[in-house]
């Protein structure tokens, strides 16, 4: 099985547990999964000007005479590997950005989805999404009025805390755990906020966004 078809799976076990979330709990839920919110080319920069810097001081100071044609390239081609290792190795990226920046980035872009969404235009204010972003290994699960109202503050710092705990190294395995924190936490929404009859109209489709 290849990576598309596992994904389309997990992405339709997510939507599974949306479709059975909204069953017994007066909500709608909405789920984001996304590799990184940002680009952060900055820190991919950065990490190439340090590089840069430290070949060209060391080619400058080392006890044998270079051409400085030669002395470029080299600088220019460790800006290069720099650039590139801080791609390819995330924790690079993480460090350059820092914990806090990161947190107020993925913050950001879920609110703004949230907003993007209309998520807030529900008749009973009762939408949630489900932001989780992978490289910063942060969560965010932003609600409306209509649900925030009725959970306790001590509930709902322990759902944030179950969603910030489902990263793994793996990107698969990050998602598996994200299924298994839907299937438990939609009992948790049925508690506070048990489904009636009259109240099972789906205002928002079933999104599930898995990049």
């Amino acid at each position: 099985m290849n990576k598309n078809t596992k994904l389309f799976h997990l992405q339709q076990q997510i939507v599974h547990c949306v479709e059975k979330a909204e069953s017994i709990a007066h909500t709608e839920w909405v789920v984001a999964i996304v590799p990184q919110s940002e680009k952060y080319y900055q820190a991919h920069i950065l990490s190439g000007l340090t590089l840069f810097g430290i070949a060209l001081i060391t080619l400058l100071f080392i006890p044998v005479e270079l051409h400085e044609e030669y002395i470029l390239l080299i600088s220019v081609l460790c800006f290069g590997i720099g650039f590139l290792a801080s791609k390819v190795f995330k924790v690079i990226t993480r460090l350059w950005i820092g914990k806090k920046n990161m947190e107020k980035i993925v913050e950001m872009h879920a609110l703004a989805s949230f907003q993007k969404s209309n998520l807030h235009h529900t008749t009973h204010r009762n939408a949630v999404l489900f932001y989780f972003s992978f490289l910063e290994k942060q969560a965010v699960v932003v609600a409306d009025k209509g649900i925030t109202d009725k959970f306790s503050t001590q509930a709902w710092q322990e759902l944030e805390y179950k969603a910030d705990a489902v990263f793994d190294t793996s990107y698969e395995k990050t998602i598996k755990n994200i299924i298994e924190f839907l299937k438990q936490e939609m009992y948790v929404f049925a508690q506070y906020l048990p489904n009636q009859q009259e109240y099972r109209i789906n205002e928002i489709p079933n999104q599930v966004t898995i990049i």
